[in-house]
């Protein structure tokens, strides 16, 4: 795993994590342009999906959010002021947010994935299952991008192809398929820090796990952006980083 970092002159500390099928340059390269001068940004840049890394395959998220701990603890004294994770970035996101080591003001995560395997799967139909799901999206992504954009809400393969990650092997896509199967979501996570979830208007899924959470308890602020789908904010870079800001601002205000 690799960290590229940003800014390094800036007090604030501004943490961006990436989703599935994509890199850290693809997701933030327009956001750190913009941001350089204001945050010192550390990117992660995860195994698997790092072009200059083409070696390493995926570990889950567990793991990937231990190693950004250390890093942070390392490098930053385990604090942070903002972490944006980006749809899979925000399943990063909350195991991160769990470990004590880690202090964080406030918390982003875009387009929160839901998805949820039940707990009762034996593992070898875990194993086999992973396989089948990781070939039918390897060939998705090199046969049929029209229905992952029609999936995912974007408005053109354009723009899909702006933010996908087409260098994965098959062995990414089956490590993190496998690791999907065990993973239980930590959603209590968001009650360690100023926690918000955004989505796109085209996200329905996204906005049902926001009420589901809301009926549980769980403090966490939620914004719909009418007109976008999934990872589509990344493409509004200014647009971005004025929400982020402001969602800064008011954890700043509200003493958090």
């Amino acid at each position: 795993m690799k960290f590229y970092e940003f800014g390094k002159e800036n007090e604030k500390t501004l943490v961006l994590l990436h989703g599935f099928a994509t890199t850290w340059e693809q997701s933030f390269r327009p956001l750190i342009d913009v941001a350089q001068n204001e945050f010192h940004i550390i990117a992660m840049a995860m195994d698997g999906f790092n072009p200059d890394e083409p070696e390493k395959d995926a570990v889950f998220v567990v793991e990937e959010a231990r190693m950004l701990a250390d890093y942070l603890v390392e490098h930053t004294g385990g604090k942070a002021d903002i972490i944006y994770g980006a749809s899979m970035g925000g399943m990063v996101l909350t195991d991160l947010l769990l470990d004590d080591r880690i202090t964080v003001t406030t918390a982003i995560a875009d387009g929160y994935t839901v998805m949820q395997y039940p707990a009762w799967l034996p593992q070898g139909l875990k194993r086999r299952l992973a396989k089948m799901l990781a070939g039918m999206m390897f060939w998705l992504i090199n046969k049929h991008k029209p229905l992952i954009a029609r999936a995912a809400g974007v408005r053109s393969l354009d723009e899909l192809d702006q933010m996908m990650y087409t260098g994965m092997t098959k062995q990414t896509m089956v490590n993190s398929e496998y690791g999907l199967m065990d993973y239980r979501y930590k959603h209590e996570a968001f009650q360690r820090a100023d926690s918000h979830i955004w989505y796109g208007e085209k996200e329905k899924g996204v906005s049902k796990t926001v009420g589901k959470l809301k009926s549980m308890g769980i403090a966490v602020k939620d914004k719909s952006f009418p007109g976008l789908g999934h990872g589509s904010l990344l493409l509004q870079p200014e647009r971005l980083l004025d929400e982020i800001r402001r969602a800064y601002l008011q954890a700043d205000e509200e003493g958090c």
